[in-house]
């Protein structure tokens, strides 16, 4: 009789669990599927249109885990799902290809896509074809309705058949054997079967049958235990090492007798001496108690894979120490650990003692700060004497003094020393007249000039003065040409009519410059004619700049022409101006349509990209006089005038990632799109 596999212990806690948990033999008997599978359900229809993007998984037809059908931009169909673009003779990868049906598949003739069709797919439409997976030895009718040749967008249609197979999995119990759906197998071991059945469509209907056959009758197993073990069906304790027998009366699903079959070992408990030392406490070997006094314990020690461990513990218990000080310091204290203390407190400082066991100081400190001041005298005598009377100084500078305070800390004094000197020097420009540092005088002249101070300690000083009398300037500024007014420099004044006006701004000598503007006024039309596409300044002859009303008037980076063709709704005014002045006009509303905001068809792509795309101008390329890529910042960084009707283009390799924009020019009208550089 077979083994079990099953654990008896469970007949211990459920003994009817245990008779259904007897296990069984599992043994896979895998199907054999017929060589060829035929899609034969309902017909649909895939498409995917010209330029659109073929890496969307709506642009692919998804036929199978490993076959997805699609077409870039010109070419032929190839296999995204393993390949990155077309082959030739090879595209798509997975596949063969014949003329024909599958009601005739005998007959057929598969090879590649290009060889099938003889390299002109336009001669495929509207005929019968047969699509093989050669991975799954899938066959499908396809016919081609429509296919776009010459690179002009790679749009293609097609019909193909489905599959109209469905799939089931069941789960039975068989005592003895097991008759299948089909009635076409019998079997009798457990195992993973499957059979085949015709469904409501007329297609295969795949059966998964998980069988659970109960044949087995006897089991060994094994206990093992320190001192005794309990056998797995009676529950009975046994003492010694050896085999032995219990029978389960019906203990399989089908009422057969089952013995088990224990092989039992009886381990030896062992047993330790050991000594601890601690400070205070010790714990345990087990980390099961903690000890505070000496003297004799036992404690049992958990083993991993043998009995556990008695152990008999001498403990030995040893006491911490704590000593209690008081310190007055200047300052800063250092302990016994070497520990600096800056503040008064109480301190717990650890020391070690001959039996290993911490000695705690107590420390009650009281810090006791160091003053310091600073002075700042003036002497007129030959030296200066340190309040300490330690010191005499004669000269300028900053110096250092002790004094002892009550607390027995010291007080330092910082003495920044100024002896009386008898002359000093000064430079002095002003626009205005300038009054002497005594008070005494008014200078309105350039020159030189004396002046006496009375210093501390009536130490008299003499100050030697070099004054510049700066003067205002004038000046006379011809305006001949502002557009419809001018505002002054200083912004106080706005004139919007012939004449002679005065304004009065700082000079470079920071005096005021009176200057007197003769200003003529010129009347420039501010209209904008306005298409609802273009936007077109009425008046010629001056410098333009396109503002965005709804950014706050932000300037439209490189739109500095007479017109305008905004690349979104919104509002627009037109900044106009010569040398002298400029004029903004109201802000005018867009409107426009998908077809106003690219009305030539021009494409850019790939978008995103990593350097390198294409401008596609179509039938406009010979109205095109350059090609311009620059920065949101406005910053050209690639100009093109070799223009083509697909204009390749390549950026250097240390350009950042980002956003850039591409512009359009012509005589007639510029055009810009975003372009996003990875």
């Amino acid at each position: 009789m077979k083994k079990l596999y099953s654990i008896i212990q469970q007949f211990t806690l459920n003994p009817k669990a245990f008779f259904l948990t007897l296990s069984f033999i599992f043994i896979g008997t895998s199907f054999g599927f017929a060589q060829k599978i035929i899609y034969t359900g309902k017909t649909i229809t895939f498409e995917k249109q010209d330029y659109a993007t073929f890496t969307l998984a709506a642009n692919q037809d998804r036929i199978t885990d490993s076959v997805w059908i699609t077409r870039q931009n010109d070419r032929g169909i190839y296999n995204i799902k393993v390949e990155s673009s077309y082959t030739n003779s090879s595209s798509p990868s997975g596949t063969k290809w014949a003329f024909g049906k599958t009601s005739n598949l005998s007959s057929l003739t598969f090879s590649d896509w290009e060889t099938t069709v003889g390299s002109n797919p336009p001669g495929m439409v509207n005929r019968d074809m047969v699509l093989m997976i050669e991975k799954d030895s899938i066959y499908i009718d396809i016919k081609f309705t429509s296919w776009t040749q010459g690179g002009a967008g790679g749009g293609f249609e097609y019909d193909r058949s489905t599959d109209c197979r469905d799939f089931d999995t069941i789960s039975k119990t068989t005592c003895d054997s097991f008759v299948s759906p089909s009635k076409k197998y019998v079997w009798k071991k457990s195992g993973t079967y499957y059979d085949t059945l015709t469904n409501a469509a007329s297609c295969d209907s795949i059966i998964m049958i998980k069988l659970h056959a109960y044949t087995q009758d006897t089991g060994t197993l094994f206990r093992s235990g320190c001192g005794m073990a309990t056998l797995p069906v009676s529950g009975d304790t046994v003492t010694k090492t050896g085999t032995y027998y219990e029978t389960i009366k019906g203990g399989t699903i089908c009422k057969r007798d089952s013995v088990v079959e224990t092989k039992v070992f009886i381990f030896t408990v062992p047993k330790v001496n050991m000594k601890l030392t601690g400070c205070d406490s010790v714990v345990s070997p087990s980390g099961l108690h903690v000890w505070n006094k000496s003297g004799t314990y036992t404690d049992v020690l958990t083993a991993v894979g043998s009995c556990d461990t008695i152990a008999t513990v001498e403990v030995t218990i040893n006491e911490t120490k704590t000593t209690n000080i008081t310190e007055t310091a200047c300052d800063a204290y250092t302990s016994a650990t070497s520990k600096v203390y800056t503040t008064s407190g109480i301190y717990t400082d650890t020391l070690s003692t001959s039996t290993g066991c911490d000695s705690l100081i107590v420390l009650d400190l009281t810090v006791n700060e160091s003053q310091f001041k600073r002075i700042f005298p003036t002497e007129c005598k030959v030296a200066y004497t340190s309040p300490s009377g330690k010191y005499m100084w004669d000269t300028d500078g900053t110096y250092m003094d002790t004094i002892p305070t009550m607390a027995g800390c010291d007080s330092v004094i910082e003495i920044r020393l100024t002896m009386a000197t008898p002359k000093s020097d000064i430079k002095i420009s002003s626009c205005e007249p300038w009054i002497s540092p005594s008070g005494k005088y008014t200078f309105s002249v350039s020159g030189d000039y004396i002046d006496t101070l009375s210093g501390a300690k009536s130490c008299d000083s003499l100050v030697n003065i070099n004054f510049t009398r700066l003067e205002s300037s004038t000046a006379n500024v011809t305006i001949p040409v502002a557009i419809n007014k001018f505002h002054a420099p200083s912004g106080k004044y706005v004139w919007n009519a012939n004449g002679s006006y005065k304004d009065t701004i700082p000079n470079v000598q920071g005096c005021d410059s009176f200057i007197t503007f003769d200003v003529t006024v010129e009347n420039v039309t501010m209209d904008v004619t306005n298409d609802d596409v273009k936007l077109v300044a009425q008046a010629t002859g001056y410098n333009y700049q396109w503002l965005d009303c709804d950014d706050d008037y932000a300037i439209i980076v490189n739109e500095r022409f007479q017109s305008f063709r905004p690349s979104k709704k919104g509002r627009y005014a037109v900044e106009i101006s010569n040398q002298w002045s400029r004029d903004t006009s109201d802000c005018f509303e867009v409107n426009l349509s998908l077809e106003d905001i690219n009305p030539y068809n021009i494409t850019v792509y790939p978008n995103p990209n990593s350097g390198q795309f294409s401008v596609d101008l179509r039938e406009v390329y010979n109205q095109v006089l350059y090609i311009e890529l620059y920065t949101t910042t406005g910053r050209v960084v690639q100009h093109i005038t070799d223009i083509q009707p697909v204009t390749h283009m390549n950026l250097s390799n240390d350009m950042e990632s980002g956003l850039y924009l591409v512009r359009i020019v012509s005589d007639d009208f510029s055009y810009s799109t975003p372009l996003l550089v990875k």
